[in-house]
């Protein structure tokens, strides 16, 4: 799979890289000539080549997670979500959201793989939410034997015939005119799940917000 995911993207992006620059070429040469329909018409083009360009990367990142090795260490939750609250700073005040964490705890994993599924389920809390003040909220249970986690947003929710399908590559319930992206974010966060032991799943109704869970085994 990983040699797969190499070659093809090599293969195909060649030839996306040759078509924009085509199109970049016809841009500047012709673009002063060119009629409304026409000037539309490239920036159609040019937007599907990085829409493409942005799926073969994100298969790539899959592909790598999937078959990185983990590198399993001690690592601090709370710490780790107040480097990604700063990180993500900018966002935060754009949007005017706010993230609610505190008491969490250090478990037995890999610290970049459990940053990965935070940081996806934080950003998809504040996307797909029309609130004046979207707000996260993340907590740690223990379960004697694995760490329980929740982050929950007040978000736009997702319907019941919806919730299996979230999980499979590449899949959207939005189009990019409503909300970007590649479809891929969760399922990264149940692979690593899953090669931390644990499962995810979720509880969401439309218009009232969604709550994710994902556990991580305590023995790695």
């Amino acid at each position: 799979m990983r040699e797969f995911a190499h070659i093809a993207s090599h293969d195909l992006k060649e030839p996306l890289r040759t078509i924009l620059g085509f199109v970049q070429l016809l841009e500047l040469k012709f673009g002063h000539l060119a009629h409304t329909d026409a000037k539309n018409y490239i920036n159609y083009i040019t937007i599907g080549i990085q829409r493409m360009e942005n799926l073969i990367n994100a298969l790539l990142q899959y592909t790598r997670i999937n078959n990185s090795p983990l590198t399993i260490e001690k690592v601090d939750t709370q710490l780790l979500l107040k480097e990604l609250e700063n990180s993500l700073n900018d966002l935060l005040q754009r949007k005017n959201a706010q993230l609610h964490y505190e008491n969490m705890p250090i478990i037995l994993a890999d610290d970049q793989q459990i940053r990965q599924i935070f940081q996806n389920l934080i950003q998809n809390g504040i996307k797909f939410n029309k609130n004046t003040l979207p707000t996260i909220n993340i907590e740690a249970v223990d379960k004697e034997t694995y760490w329980e986690f929740s982050v929950k947003d007040n978000g736009i929710g997702i319907a019941p015939e919806y919730q299996e399908q979230i999980f499979t590559i590449f899949n959207r319930l939005h189009n990019q005119n409503e909300f970007e992206g590649t479809g891929i974010g969760l399922s990264l966060c149940q692979r690593i799940v899953e090669r931390h032991g644990g499962r995810i799943w979720l509880d969401s109704e439309p218009g009232l917000g969604t709550t994710f869970y994902f556990t991580i085994a305590k023995k790695q």
